[in-house]
């Protein structure tokens, strides 16, 4: 996806690899002998791509963090150079609401509302949706720019449903937090501090969803 450099900063996911492209239309009109890209100490030379037009690199995955990348344009009589920013940012984790513990198994499903909210065609751009977590609970998204939402499922856990938000960076890699379903059967049998503590865990559960429905709606005006 051809990411937008905004304050000298190209946004991306950690952990992918990142394809450079240097359009002939910045190059000097000189005798040019080769160009390479400098990151984190390292230097990757640049091949000329004649179907795109530019030269092109394809770098290793990076850490998370903001990594600076220096193109060099070697000439035959100077040297020149470009800076910016790759900012390699962590993936998205989906947990438990209650314990905080990272969920595998959770479907993530991207829906591209520019596409009338469909299915987000990510084989187009070498991905894939929808994704299902790791152990890790990971999970993202790289995109271009536009309005998308979100749907997580999980067997024992509530859905999901984001409203629509705005990508802007490229990247989609919000925290997702599923409750728990709770069950509550009143038993004969218990005692009526256990049929008490199992009401309230149905309760909180209630709680919780509605905390979160008001969470997202706030966080929705907030963007408009």
């Amino acid at each position: 996806i051809p990411a937008e450099i905004v304050r000298e900063t190209v946004t991306t996911l950690s952990g992918d690899q990142i394809r450079l492209g240097i359009p002939t239309g910045v190059i000097a009109p000189r005798t040019l002998d080769r160009i390479e890209a400098s990151v984190g100490g390292e230097r990757y030379p640049l091949t000329f791509s004649t179907g795109e037009r530019q030269y092109v690199v394809t770098l290793p995955p990076l850490s998370p963090g903001r990594h600076q990348v220096i193109i060099i344009l070697r000439y035959v009589d100077a040297t020149d150079t470009m800076r910016f920013t790759i900012d390699s940012l962590p993936r998205g984790t989906v947990v438990d609401s209650t314990r905080g513990d990272l969920l595998q198994g959770a479907r993530i499903i991207l829906y591209d509302e520019s596409r009338g909210g469909a299915s987000w065609p990510a084989e187009q751009y070498g991905q894939v949706n929808p994704q299902t977590t790791d152990q890790r609970g990971l999970y993202g998204y790289i995109v271009p720019n536009g309005q998308y939402r979100l749907v997580v499922t999980k067997s024992g856990y509530h859905d999901r449903r984001t409203f629509s938000f705005t990508v802007n960076n490229n990247v989609i890699n919000q925290p997702q937090r599923l409750i728990a379903r709770k069950n509550f059967v009143y038993d004969p049998n218990a005692s009526l501090a256990e049929n008490a503590a199992n009401l309230a865990a149905k309760l909180k559960e209630q709680a919780d969803l509605v905390g979160a429905a008001l969470g997202d709606l706030g966080q929705k005006v907030q963007e408009m």
